[in-house]
């Protein structure tokens, strides 16, 4: 059985169009995310059509499983829809062993439920995002003194990190 490591809803839904299209705005004004939308838009919006979903989508929902090294990338329209997924990439490289992230320093991957919390257009890594690690489960079964704090420079998010989503000519590999 697959063993679920980290899925990412996020809450793209539970705001209003103007707050999208002004937080994409926003983050366009950035160098490298303005680089990656002019780079990889187009292709990215062919990728969501093939799939019958409207770019940029409304709700994503980035689920991984690191037994099988696997991410899929799966979105939705309106809340009122299923989530279809879009595309499945291989994990090429994890850190840490089978077992949830209890303490900063572990080198474990989270286990559980996150949404993005932060885009980083300034990061060292390639347009890396934040997620909402330590949770509250986590802060329950973890470390008190020092739960650490989680970015994912290697996942493809909606609105940042465009230019990480491959494409179909780009290495299927994350």
């Amino acid at each position: 059985m697959k063993r679920l490591f980290i899925g990412i809803l996020s809450l793209l839904g539970g705001f209003s169009a103007h707050a999208q299209q002004s937080f994409l705005e926003n983050q366009k004004l950035f160098p490298r995310v303005g680089e990656a939308f002019r780079e990889k838009e187009e292709s990215i919006k062919k990728e969501f059509a093939k799939k019958g979903l409207a770019w940029p989508a409304k709700q994503l929902y980035i689920r991984s499983f690191k037994l099988d090294s696997e991410l899929e990338i799966w979105a939705r329209n309106s809340p009122a829809d299923t989530f279809t997924l879009v595309k499945t990439y291989r994990v090429c490289s994890l850190s840490g062993k089978m077992g949830p992230k209890r303490k900063e320093g572990d080198r474990q991957v989270p286990e559980g439920f996150y949404y993005i919390n932060d885009f980083n257009p300034n990061s060292s890594f390639h347009l890396s995002l934040g997620i909402n690690y330590p949770n509250y489960s986590d802060r329950m079964l973890s470390d008190q003194k020092k739960p650490g704090a989680i970015s994912i420079s290697t996942v493809p998010a909606s609105l940042s990190a465009v230019s990480r989503l491959p494409t179909s000519t780009s290495p299927k590999c994350m």
